[in-house]
């Protein structure tokens, strides 16, 4: 019998050191980070860290439009507690391992991504060197000249712009252009073919449409946007 035991005696030494092992290690000081995007919007966290514990978290969220979700005004309540709660699960757990709030999965998931993010930018010793100056990912950037938003989604992998695609806003409407309705004009030939360019060089390094270069330095504008958005350090 004392040998079946044998075994046991080795592997609680084992389970007691991978039990105590030190989690990640985090310098102080407050670090903001993006989710990801989609047609949705995305999220930003700013993350407060003393002594390796989490001691606040901020959370926003922006609409596919890029205009800041206000909480107190909100309709959809599991969106206004979601975020709350959200916030509480972080500085409880010191991680973004956390379960998402029903109600608010969607949500749940681009905070608990831009603070992965947050924290990874806090990290004393990364496990992965990265060795790149972007996320891979998808991210949302916005740029405004007078009565006008562009709104750039930029997909980047290996910091290279895989993909792109730009959109216009009405300001006065809150419209996102009918680009159908304007097809007699310059612009969406203009819009098709930046976006070509720019997935084509892998960058924003591209000449401006002629005869659309107002437009052309609009969306490259939101582009750079999003691509500090990505921006790890």
């Amino acid at each position: 019998m004392a040998r079946l035991f044998f075994p046991l005696l080795l592997f609680i030494p084992l389970f007691l050191f991978a039990a105590c092992s030190p989690g990640p290690q985090y310098k102080d000081g407050t670090f903001s980070a993006y989710s990801e995007a989609d047609d949705y919007g995305y999220a930003r966290a700013t993350v407060e860290i003393v002594d390796n514990d989490i001691v606040d978290v901020e959370l926003k969220e922006f609409t596919g439009k890029g205009e800041i979700l206000d909480f107190s005004t909100y309709p959809y309540q599991p969106t206004v507690e979601g975020v709350k709660v959200m916030r509480e699960r972080f500085i409880e757990a010191d991680s973004a391992e956390v379960d998402t709030y029903t109600g608010s999965t969607h949500s749940s998931e681009k905070y608990k991504d831009a603070v992965g993010k947050a924290l990874q930018k806090a990290k004393e010793d990364p496990e992965e060197e990265i060795e790149t100056e972007h996320w891979d990912g998808t991210f949302m950037g916005t740029a405004e000249q007078e009565n006008i938003r562009a709104v750039a989604w930029v997909s980047i992998k290996d910091d290279r712009i895989i993909d792109v695609f730009f959109n216009d806003i009405d300001l006065e409407t809150g419209d996102f252009f009918d680009w159908e309705d304007r097809e007699h004009d310059i612009l969406p030939e203009a819009r098709r073919e930046m976006q070509e360019r720019i997935v084509m060089a892998g960058s924003l390094q591209v000449e401006k449409f002629s005869g659309a270069t107002q437009s052309s330095t609009l969306w490259l504008e939101a582009a750079e946007n999003a691509l500090e958005k990505a921006r790890i350090e």
